[in-house]
């Protein structure tokens, strides 16, 4: 499964945050600067005013200026997916490198700070404290300072949030609970100003990161957790597609399923249905289109094999909010699902279904997800894959071994069927008839579009199809004879695979003439003779019935 994370806006410049001795990094998961507990006091200050950038100079400023200095937290709210491998960098600084520096990998390759998404309507709470200090004077945590009123501001659409006009003091900026991030971010203590090495900010800069919920998706063919299945041609093919539904999908801004089918496939018109099971009684809740989502079938003006149907499930305003009821309150770490199940159609001519035996006939389908704090997500699912494969015949005469044309098969699942003459298999393209194939000029006959292997079953589910050994036996009956040839009785077995559709790999059978005697021979002399021995013996009984008759 192939997963691709887009910013919906660009992301800020990453201000340079320089760490002093006395900042402590946490990892990945965490705030990016962390002060200790040194305190702010007038005595050694720098004497410049308030720096007009996030990084002051070193001119000494009056103890007096600098009593009466504000300052300002801005918070850059970042995301990180689950797929993302920090690297020693990253967990070495905090994060706090510059934009296009490395700093891990995730299923796409290499990953910078700017590739991050920066989240929308995430809360923090800015407190004012004081540190704590046992007996031995060490540091044991922070107590809320009550003369300052806690603050709670949301991130902007550009992940940013501004607390300004701050004193000089301690203060702890706090992630709020919120339906975007798996795991909020552990709180962050800053100190303002901020010492730099004999160099005092005032505007500081962090960088909260944890991660992100990541929408899922899968897809299955005929049962779920089953990715490989065979159908004979023209036969409905079953597909199950599962995606997440995240905390925040009652306001998220974009739920898109897009399955773009394999060419041999042909969407069922009708069969589309879209669910999921209620959190509130476990029961099926089957959402509405047009009310919940919409289903549109492009079928991109194609009226002819090769097909390009493409099938687009956009869930409204209204089906975000209803698939969110699948989600029990306060349950923020198992996974709830929405199934979306359709049918096509194998649907192949004759004449390109040979390119398609015995190989992968795979199709699989995309979520594109906006949440609540306007990331974009597009996810690729698993490739579920149909196999079909095919039998050739070659019709022979016995003796000189010339091609036989004319001669007429009928194909079964079974032995006993075959003998019986009962049960054949329909006809792919006229399911009221059993399916017939008659030998060319070249002696030659093809059931193409078979299945093989072994059937998936919902206790065991499809997996042998691409095995070398993977195949099914049939059964042949000789329904018709060509011209002047003995019909054969009996049954032939024959074995459908990946390569039995191959020329070959033909089951060859063997056909002989009537016995009849030569013109000009002795048999013609013998069967004359027979003849007028046959008249001799019924003149002879004539005459001598006559003879009683008139005695």
């Amino acid at each position: 499964m192939k997963k691709r994370i887009r910013k919906a806006l660009p992301l800020a410049i990453l201000t340079l945050v320089i760490a002093m001795m006395t900042i402590s990094i946490l990892p990945f998961a965490a705030s990016a600067t962390v002060t200790t507990t040194k305190k702010v006091t007038t005595t050694a200050k720098p004497t410049t005013t308030k720096a007009t950038t996030t990084k002051a100079t070193t001119t000494q400023p009056t103890t007096a200026s600098y009593a009466n200095e504000d300052g300002s937290i801005t918070v850059h709210k970042y995301g990180i997916g689950k797929d993302f491998v920090p690297n020693a960098d990253f967990i070495r600084t905090g994060g706090l490198i510059g934009n296009n520096v490395v700093i891990g990998t995730n299923d796409d390759g290499n990953v910078t700070l700017a590739d991050l998404p920066l989240l929308e309507n995430i809360p923090f709470m800015l407190e004012r404290v004081t540190p704590q200090f046992d007996a031995q004077g060490r540091l044991t945590g922070y107590a809320r300072d009550n003369s300052f009123t806690p603050i709670v501001r949301n991130t902007n659409i550009s992940g940013v949030v501004y607390f300004g006009d701050l004193e000089q003091g301690l203060y702890r900026v706090s992630e709020q609970l919120n339906t975007v991030t798996k795991e909020i971010a552990p709180p962050t203590v800053v100190s303002v100003p901020l010492d730099n090495k004999g160099e005092w900010i005032y505007d500081i800069h962090i960088y909260p990161k944890n991660l992100i919920e990541s929408p899922e998706i899968h897809k299955d063919v005929s049962y779920l957790g089953n990715q490989h299945d065979t159908f004979d041609k023209n036969e409905d093919v079953k597909w199950i597609i599962t995606t997440s539904i995240p905390l925040d999908a009652a306001t998220s801004k974009k739920y898109v399923i897009t399955d773009d089918l394999m060419e041999v496939f042909r969407y069922k018109t009708g069969s589309l249905s879209v669910s999921y099971i209620s959190a509130a009684n476990s029961s099926k809740v089957t959402l509405t289109p047009g009310t919940h989502y919409t289903l549109a079938v492009n079928t991109n003006g194609k009226t002819a094999f090769p097909w390009q149907d493409s099938l687009t499930i956009t869930l409204t305003a209204a089906g975000r909010a209803e698939i969110a009821k699948a989600l029990p309150a306060g349950n923020t770490t198992d996974t709830f699902w929405l199934t979306t199940e359709f049918v096509t159609n194998l649907s192949v001519p004759d004449s390109a279904l040979g390119q398609y035996l015995g190989t992968v006939l795979p199709n699989d389908a995309t979520l594109e997800y906006t949440n609540s704090a306007n990331v974009d997500y597009e996810i690729d699912s698993e490739k579920p894959e149909v196999h079909l494969a095919g039998i050739t015949l070659r019709k022979v005469d016995a003796k000189t071994g010339a091609p036989l044309a004319g001669a007429e098969f009928k194909i079964y699942r079974s032995e006993a069927n075959a003998k019986a003459g009962v049960n054949a298999i329909a006809d792919p393209n006229d399911a009221s008839k059993d399916w017939v194939v008659v030998t060319d000029s070249n002696g030659s006959a093809m059931f193409l579009g078979l299945s093989y292997g072994n059937e998936a079953t919902a206790s065991t589910p499809g997996g042998a199809h691409n095995a070398p050994n993977a195949s099914t036996d049939y059964w042949l009956v000789e329904t018709k004879a060509p011209a002047n040839y003995n019909l054969i009785k009996g049954v032939f077995k024959v074995t459908a695979n990946t390569v039995s559709h191959l020329a070959a790999n033909s089951l060859t059978i063997t056909n002989s003439k009537f016995d009849l005697p030569l013109t000009g021979g002795e048999g013609t002399l013998y069967f004359t003779l027979g003849g007028l021995v046959l008249i001799a013996a019924g003149c002879v009984l004539f005459f001598q019935k006559k003879k009683k008759v008139q005695a």
